[in-house]
């Protein structure tokens, strides 16, 4: 009976080791899913993440806190997601040249190279005015004027975002992220960190370039993201 026994608890403890054993794989299994999908989409393991600084006036520049935040919360979910991360500042009214697979959060008032980049893009383009930025959908002729810049002003701005080469000799992708203002930055980082949206552009988009506008409610307080979502369709290059 003793014997019995012995090997009955020898089989459950087997069993118990077998389940866990099961379950470690499964969930690394799961992670190495996920970071699959994330890598792909920005296309590296390693990301370095810009975000721009803003000349003041200072001797250091200053940066925006919806820029900041934009960043570290990008930087958090790619994390999450095992994927190393650099934070990197954009220096004033430098000539930057951006790593292969990075993700630049910055519009073209704030960088020359921003600005160059941004403006390969076929659909979507930037236009300054009055002071005041504005897209142009350039298959309408179309201009999308920030709400927030609006008579009554609405809390929400419109943001870029889109997968684009660095140069026509160079076919490397670089990730743009560029708001109106830097609060539609941070809205489209409030949209992206979901790896059900970052499947979703994945399975239309492929490897290609792509670029869409995004639309980001939020409060005018405490400047945080109410929501986020697809301002203009989602176009491929």
């Amino acid at each position: 009976m003793e014997n019995l026994l012995d090997k009955l608890d020898l089989i459950l403890s087997l069993l118990i080791n077998l389940l866990l054993i099961g379950s470690w794989i499964f969930t690394q299994l799961m992670e190495w899913s996920k970071k699959r999908v994330v890598a792909r989409f920005f296309g590296a393991e390693r990301i370095t993440i810009y975000f721009p600084g803003r000349n003041l006036g200072r001797t250091m520049p200053v940066i925006a806190a919806e820029d900041f935040y934009a960043a570290y919360h990008l930087a958090e979910f790619l994390r999450n997601h095992r994927i190393e991360v650099n934070l990197k500042h954009i220096p004033v009214d430098a000539n930057i040249n951006f790593e292969p697979g990075s993700i630049v959060i910055c519009g073209p008032k704030s960088s020359p190279r921003t600005k160059e980049i941004l403006s390969t893009d076929p659909y979507y383009k930037f236009k300054e005015e009055g002071g005041l930025w504005k897209f142009i959908d350039t298959t309408t002729n179309n201009e999308l004027l920030s709400p927030s810049d609006k008579q009554p002003a609405e809390n929400i701005d419109i943001a870029y975002f889109g997968r684009l080469q660095l140069g026509k000799n160079d076919p490397n992708f670089v990730t743009m992220i560029a708001g109106l203002h830097a609060i539609g930055s941070y809205g489209v980082v409030h949209y992206i960190t979901n790896l059900k949206v970052l499947k979703q552009i994945d399975n239309e988009t492929g490897n290609q370039r792509f670029s869409t506008l995004i639309s980001t409610y939020y409060d005018p307080q405490s400047m945080n993201i109410l929501s986020s979502g697809l301002q203009m369709p989602l176009k491929k290059h």
